[in-house]
């Protein structure tokens, strides 16, 4: 599985999450605010820095 795919929210194999920070997110956390119709179609938001 490459990183573009867990960044169109496709499901990951059991026990090899990746290690992209997408795929990981996607693998780990289910926040509070998350939709998950949106995150299955569009994969996680990431913020990587601020300002």
């Amino acid at each position: 599985m490459s990183p573009d795919d867990a960044n169109k929210g496709d499901a990951l194999p059991a026990g090899n999450p990746g290690n992209s920070p997408a795929s990981r997110d996607i693998a780990f956390h289910m926040h509070p605010y998350t939709n998950p119709a949106v995150l299955a179609d569009n994969g996680p938001h990431i913020i990587a820095e601020g300002s």
